[in-house]
């Protein structure tokens, strides 16, 4: 196995197709034949099912995919390291991937005491959709990455992760204190379908969920805003002109309004991950003891 056929594999693998990969790559179509081939031959399988519209990867070949992406961003975070160890900035940078909806979480209970507590650190957060912080982990764009638990155990392979389980939050039901739901402890899908909602345009699942859910009631959700801004979703649950289903620790807190737990919503675990494969910096290392002591300590 060589780096170019490493790169010909991948670029096949994401076109699924060698002509647009050689296209690409600005090289003949022979080339990545002869490197695929090659590698059928050292794997003993057959990575791609050929056909007349391009090619299909097995399950060996996405296995593979998957060892090479891997293997890629250990070189890719290994050469930053370098780089950043000729610069002074390898023992205070921090890059943490997180998503708009733990951040604030994470900041407050999390970032905030260790930065008192090591004030030379430089932390570079980095928001993104879960899929796209799992991506950059694996491609060593990111030291850091807090996802829940379906996409740490999913979207990352054991054998170069490691995780660090940090808290549970839920999915609740966010209305104004005037609202007839108000008084309520906890509620099903079939108790807000007539409630103008709010949504959130954050890269999260949570509008699909609820097409899904209202759909089994021939019914679809009657949405009054879509925002990019929590502060004004808040605002208009307060003023009672939309509610939100949003995480629980996603808005600041107000007697204004209330979170009310929903039954179709579980709870979820969110965890931090990294790269074990790679030696970690005094700063990630320093971190990581950070966080746990904290998590222990709930």
């Amino acid at each position: 196995m060589t780096q170019i056929q490493v790169e010909y594999f991948m670029k096949t693998y994401e076109t699924r197709n060698i002509a647009v990969a050689a296209d690409a790559l600005f090289i003949s179509r022979s080339a990545i034949s002869r490197a695929i081939a090659d590698l059928e031959r050292e794997y003993q399988t057959e990575l791609f099912i050929r056909s007349k519209t391009g090619v299909t990867p097995t399950p060996a070949g996405s296995m593979v995919y998957e060892m090479f992406r891997n293997v890629t961003g250990c070189f890719s975070r290994i050469n930053t390291q370098i780089q950043e160890l000729k610069t002074g900035t390898l023992n205070r940078r921090i890059r943490v991937g997180i998503t708009p909806s733990n951040g604030l979480r994470l900041y407050e209970q999390f970032f905030r005491s260790f930065l008192k507590e090591y004030p030379d650190t430089e932390l570079v957060l980095v928001e993104d959709a879960r899929d796209r912080c799992s991506d950059m982990l694996s491609q060593g764009e990111i030291d850091i990455a807090v996802m829940p638990a379906g996409e740490a155990s999913a979207k990352v392979n054991e054998d170069f992760f490691s995780s660090i389980p940090l808290y549970r939050n839920r999915i609740v039901f966010w209305t104004s204190i005037d609202s007839p739901l108000a008084d309520r402890e906890d509620l099903d899908i079939f108790d807000i379908l007539d409630c103008p909602l709010g949504y959130l345009m954050a890269p999260m699942p949570l509008e699909d969920i609820l097409e899904n859910c209202f759909s089994a009631y021939g019914k679809k959700p009657h949405v009054t805003i879509r925002t990019s801004s929590a502060e004004l979703l808040r605002e208009m649950v307060i003023d009672g002109r939309a509610c939100a289903i949003v995480p629980d620790d996603m808005f600041e807190p107000s007697d204004r309004m209330r979170a009310i737990r929903l039954h179709f919503f579980k709870e979820s675990t969110q965890y931090v991950v990294w790269n074990h494969t790679i030696p970690c910096s005094d700063a990630v290392k320093r971190f990581l003891d950070h966080v746990e002591a904290i998590a222990k300590s709930q």
